[in-house]
């Protein structure tokens, strides 16, 4: 009867064709790229291959689907490599969480495909996207890095386009729009804002331009987060700034003038530094938004002063200079700015006068006329006529 037993109990295991997949490892990620090494896992992902190529049996497709992602990611990524199914298997295995423990996750050149392929997809929906956003943010520094490089990868000829027109400037555009969902999340450390600077500098003008009118629009990328749009439009402009030899799209005023007024934004170094590299023509515009708003004030803050002071004189005092003959500019504005033309070492001509601009006499600045009160003697406008005296006697 012992033996009976025993051997109805093995018949029973090997008739679970499931059996080699149950403890071979973790379903999730781990810092390691997956590798399904030994017997055990690459029983469980025939398991799975056999499955698969039974899949017109519903029994089979049932199985497949409630097991897949229960099995040990080795075993499931030997599986899809090797059979290629349709979605959603490629996508769902490449989005798994970290296995218990895990620091980050490394992809397979295999997931690094299949993720850059639906970040960069037109038609991947908003929920399929917030599932790679979240993957993305759980993935290692080297499987972002490689996941940037294939999402910017296709982008031959678009550099010398004049402007960003085509299917192929197109989807270079979505792929580094797509590299910036990748990017911009952890630019808040030292290596992911090097990471991102090092993409964007690297993207083709035409491309760069398109980005911040697309970024910058009212109606911004819905698919896109908040943080992505804020820290990826303040990056290409900068960039735009300091290599570009025409002035930056409109949309980047607002961000360079937010980030040079205000010292107290982490960023606000960077848009300084890509003011001074820039071209004096492309400086000079970039400071004529910047100080229009400036010089409405009573004076000019000492910091933004010491900044100005720092930048090339080209485009620099011109721009000054222009911002001082304005008819806004108040009285404390132009003294402040004048100082700083005088330190700077401008004379002559190209120094404005002492002259403030509350002294100066312009249509802009003359006082509108003030009418004669009006009384019962001029009502209208009209002089009421003069009383005839009573004759005397």
């Amino acid at each position: 009867m012992v033996a009976s037993l025993s051997l109805a109990l093995v018949a029973c295991a090997r008739s679970d064709p499931w059996s080699a997949c149950r403890g071979i490892g973790p379903a999730g990620f781990r810092a390691e790229p997956p590798a399904c090494e030994g017997a055990a896992c690459r029983a469980c992902s025939a398991a799975l291959g056999r499955a698969w190529s039974e899949r017109a049996d519903p029994t089979q497709r049932n199985a497949l689907r409630a097991r897949f992602m229960g099995v040990a990611a080795d075993a499931r990524e030997a599986f899809v490599i090797r059979a290629s199914p349709d979605a959603p298997y490629p996508y769902e295995h490449c989005t798994a969480s970290l296995a218990r423990g895990a620091t980050c996750a490394a992809w397979s050149p295999y997931c690094v495909d299949v993720v850059a392929r639906g970040l960069r997809a037109g038609d991947t929906s908003l929920a399929e996207r917030a599932q790679y956003d979240l993957a993305v943010s759980r993935a290692c520094p080297a499987t972002r890095a490689a996941l940037a490089t294939a999402l910017t990868a296709r982008c031959e000829g678009v550099a010398e386009r004049a402007a960003c027109d085509g299917p192929a400037c197109v989807s270079c555009m979505a792929g580094h729009l797509a590299a910036m969902s990748v990017l911009a999340p952890a630019a808040d450390h030292d290596d992911g804002a090097r990471a991102m600077r090092a993409v964007v500098e690297a993207t083709p003008e035409p491309v760069a331009r398109a980005i911040t009118e697309v970024l910058g629009a009212p109606d911004a990328p819905a698919d896109l987060e908040t943080v992505v749009v804020q820290r990826s439009l303040r990056a290409y402009c900068f960039a735009l700034v300091a290599r570009s030899a025409s002035p930056p799209p409109y949309a980047c005023s607002a961000v360079m003038s937010r980030f040079l007024s205000h010292d107290e934004y982490q960023d606000s170094p960077l848009a300084w530094a890509s003011l001074a590299r820039a071209r004096p023509a492309v400086r000079g515009a970039v400071l004529d938004a910047l100080l229009v708003e400036v010089v409405r004030g009573a004076s000019v803050a000492a910091s933004l002063s010491a900044q100005l002071r720092g930048l090339p004189r080209e485009g620099t005092h011109e721009a000054v200079a222009r911002a001082m003959r304005l008819p806004v500019t108040t009285d404390g504005a132009y003294i402040a700015l004048r100082e700083m033309l005088v330190r700077g070492g401008v004379t002559g001509a190209a120094l404005p006068p002492v002259n403030l601009p509350s002294r100066a006499v312009s249509p802009a600045r003359v006082a509108p006329a003030v009418p004669e009160p009006r009384s019962p003697a001029n009502v209208g406008g009209m002089r009421a006529p003069r009383s005839i005296p009573a004759r005397e006697g």
